[in-house]
């Protein structure tokens, strides 16, 4: 998880840490501060050390509490994607985007439908106005079958169709027309109706 840098309130909100805990930390140069970006690094050789050393379980923990930060992070600045606070949201998105890749696709392993759903409009709409089609094409690819059931709750169905629109509408955007009215049209019969 700590692969990438981190401001200071993420940071203790993943890590369940306090000031005093990263300031310890910090001294032992475990934890670099960078104090221009007000971000933390943590070398990647330490990362895979602590990953070594910590147990499954609660790696798993960490992973799924740095998934629901960042995806509800996206969920968050999602509407200012759409208004005058465009521009910084998009750099402050930038910024974190690694994090939230990285947490879209822990969301996606775990079947984590409700954090996945938080971060679709606000990853769609990011990679969208950034005009990276391809990347969220692929992102968005393989996303239907890892979370297909044989009996999908009306949520997971719900969230199933929006994330086929999604996936559509970016592969209108690369000219891929054909392939684009398909996932339309299946994430319409996902939902039963004739508009979305």
């Amino acid at each position: 998880v700590w692969l990438y840098c981190k401001r200071l309130r993420q940071l203790q909100e993943v890590a369940e840490a306090d000031n005093r805990t990263l300031a310890r930390i910090s001294r032992y140069s475990l934890l670099q501060q960078d104090t221009d970006r007000c971000r933390y690094h943590l070398h990647e050789l330490l990362r895979q050390f602590a990953a070594e050393r910590t147990g499954a379980e609660e790696t798993g923990v960490t992973l799924d509490r740095h998934s629901d930060y960042f995806c509800r992070q996206l969920q968050r600045l999602a509407p200012d994607l759409s208004d005058k606070r465009e521009e910084a949201t998009l750099r402050q998105i930038d910024e974190d985007f690694d994090n939230m890749r990285r947490a879209w696709r822990r969301a996606i392993e775990c079947g984590a439908t409700e954090t996945i759903d938080a971060a679709a409009a606000g990853l769609h709409r990011y990679l969208t106005r950034r005009g990276r089609y391809n990347e969220a094409a692929t992102i968005l690819e393989g996303v239907p079958g890892s979370l297909g059931k044989k009996r999908p709750s009306r949520q997971e169905k719900r969230v199933l169709a929006r994330l086929l629109a999604f996936h559509g509408d970016v592969l209108a955007e690369t000219g891929q027309n054909e392939e684009a009215t398909k996932l339309l049209q299946k994430s319409l019969l996902l939902i039963g109706s004739p508009v979305l």
